[in-house]
């Protein structure tokens, strides 16, 4: 089982739709989960009936910001539970697994959004054993991950470490470079942080021991 998740900042371009498909079918990956899509319900859905074999669920961009899908193989047995503009949380059915949660999650740029969100995780969390949640976290759990800036510790960090401590989520890491976002500026004003995720319930873990990241 593969899986993909990719903020990919506007899902539009010809080179971006064929790279996500080239992608899919290198990983032959199960799921997918796009987040940023800046795209309505119809151009989302027109993509997606251009990729043979999934299915999906869309939640349509506000004007050109946000949008989301999650899509997974048709062979697989996913029933949508709830929706956000910042998160997709599915009931997954798989032979020889015990049924689990996956959740894609696009953090909001807005503190009380953001704890908003993790305040509904929290009651997906609590009600579901085996749970796995990836995407842009849009926030960081500590100094390490963040290069550049404003050393002081946001009380929205503060939020996602707690909602993470309290939930007993294990971060599955990756392999990779040790930032996940930049803000794209010259040496002197540059900021690098670790935005991107996986968190999974201990549980999760144990029915997928070889799971990783990369």
């Amino acid at each position: 089982m593969n899986a993909i998740s990719w903020n990919c900042r506007g899902i539009g371009g010809t080179r971006r739709k064929q790279f996500l498909k080239d992608s899919m079918h290198a990983t032959r990956a199960s799921f997918v989960f796009l987040s940023e899509t800046k795209a309505s319900y119809r151009r989302m859905y027109r993509f997606m009936r251009s990729v043979p074999g999934f299915k999906f669920c869309i939640v349509p961009a506000r004007g050109l910001s946000g949008g989301l899908c999650l899509a997974w193989r048709d062979d697989l047995d996913a029933q949508i539970l709830h929706t956000s503009q910042n998160h997709i949380a599915a009931y997954i059915t798989m032979k020889g697994k015990p049924p689990w949660v996956l959740v894609g999650i696009y953090g909001d740029p807005s503190h009380y959004r953001n704890r908003e969100l993790w305040q509904n995780l929290s009651y997906v969390i609590g009600a579901n054993d085996l749970v796995c949640l990836m995407g842009d976290f849009n926030e960081i759990l500590n100094g390490d991950e963040k290069f550049g800036g404003s050393s002081r510790v946001k009380s929205s960090t503060v939020d996602f470490k707690n909602f993470v401590f309290e939930n007993g989520l294990i971060d599955m890491g990756y392999k990779g470079p040790a930032y996940t976002w930049t803000n794209k500026r010259g040496v002197s004003q540059a900021i690098f942080q670790r935005l991107d995720r996986v968190l999974v319930t201990s549980s999760w873990l144990h029915q997928f021991p070889n799971a990783y990241v990369n």
